[in-house]
């Protein structure tokens, strides 16, 4: 069965908002959508495509925004770079603001995963 369809102006939850620590939604889907390319750069693209069979569609629009079939997957060893990359693509000042987000995103991706 398909993902749920979510309309194209459906922002993030108001609970997604406040597991990220952060004010706006404008803020969420920025911190989302550079989870979700630091992640995607991460894999390969037969991981990307496996990854992104399980996300809603808007979500997965996000996933594959900006997506290169051709690149090679990145090669991040150790969480403080995967936290600066992060930081870099949700445009925060600092690796340290990061952290938590990036936890949390991941540890929602998890609950999300074993309901099913």
């Amino acid at each position: 069965m398909p993902p749920p369809m979510a309309p194209p102006s459906a922002p993030p939850s108001s609970r997604v908002v406040a597991d990220l620590g952060v004010d706006d939604r404008d803020d969420a889907w920025r911190i989302l959508r550079g989870y979700l390319h630091v992640l995607r750069d991460r894999l390969t693209n037969d991981e990307s495509a496996q990854l992104a069979a399980q996300l809603t569609h808007l979500i997965r629009g996000v996933f594959y925004e900006g997506f290169d079939p051709g690149h090679q997957p990145e090669k991040i060893r150790h969480a403080d770079v995967f936290l600066a990359r992060l930081a870099e693509a949700a445009e925060l000042p600092d690796a340290q603001q990061a952290a938590p987000r990036g936890s949390r995103l991941h540890a929602r991706a998890l609950q999300a995963h074993h309901r099913r």
